[in-house]
């Protein structure tokens, strides 16, 4: 039988599935070019994985920190 989500394993699909939703603004709607910049070694965030950092809420804070940032046009 299948068994309840855990509070940690609850917050972590959401903090996951908001991450995507963040990238997917970003990339205006194109799964494809969200999904790459998620899962390749961004210098950004010192070559770290975006989708890697996301698993921490600290992480994902910084994942979303600069894909605002690639929202508005500021790369520094």
């Amino acid at each position: 039988q299948s068994q309840p989500l855990t509070v940690d394993e609850a917050d972590g699909i959401a903090r996951l599935l908001r991450v995507l939703a963040h990238a997917l603004r970003a990339y205006d709607d194109r799964m494809e070019l969200a999904q790459m910049w998620l899962h390749l070694p961004l210098p950004l965030l010192g070559d770290a994985i975006p989708m890697q950092m996301a698993r921490t809420d600290l992480g994902a804070r910084e994942v979303e920190t600069v894909l605002g940032r690639l929202e508005y046009g500021v790369f520094s």
